[in-house]
């Protein structure tokens, strides 16, 4: 009966731990993508706004989410050399595809990428200070002839206040 007791007074509290790890998004948040096979991870936003990878609701007609995340501490208010924004017209989980987007776009190193096919799967869309989740893949398109192929795409990004900035 001890050895259950110590045992117990061990393992439960290394569970728990876990767990608490585990369900903690916190310093988790971020974009990635393989482009042509070289691997995006970018995990930071704009410090103005929200220093991790987020993502922003914008109400009225039609409903649109922003995603947003930059490699870079980018402390002004220009656009960084570095980013990637995905729009998609809707506020809940679902398939989304190019006819849903509105101006989504990797931007490396100053140069724009603009998505010309998209497949955006939002597997979580939680409540203000939650998570959006989930993955997305396509080709984005640098003038006519110039093209990646954007695979494995992933996304947690935290879920700041509807309308504080989102124009688009």
């Amino acid at each position: 009966m001890k050895r259950l007791w110590l045992l117990s007074a061990i393992v439960i509290p290394l569970i728990l731990f876990g767990c608490f790890l585990s369900c903690d998004n916190a310093g988790s948040y971020f974009i990635y993508a393989l482009l042509d096979d070289t691997a995006y991870e970018w995990r930071l936003g704009l410090t103005n706004i929200e220093d991790d990878a987020y993502a922003v609701v914008r109400t009225g007609a039609p409903d649109r989410t922003l995603l947003f995340a930059t490699p870079d501490v980018e402390s002004g208010d220009s656009e960084p050399e570095n980013y990637v924004e995905i729009r998609f017209e809707g506020t809940t989980t679902g398939t989304y595809s190019i006819s849903d987007m509105d101006g989504s776009a990797y931007t490396i190193n100053g140069v724009g990428w603009i998505f010309t096919d998209i497949t955006l799967v939002v597997t979580t869309f939680e409540d203000v200070g939650g998570v959006i989740t989930g993955t997305f893949s396509g080709i984005v398109a640098n003038g006519i002839t110039n093209t990646m192929t954007v695979e494995n795409g992933k996304f947690n990004v935290i879920r700041l206040p509807d309308d504080p900035f989102f124009d688009g």
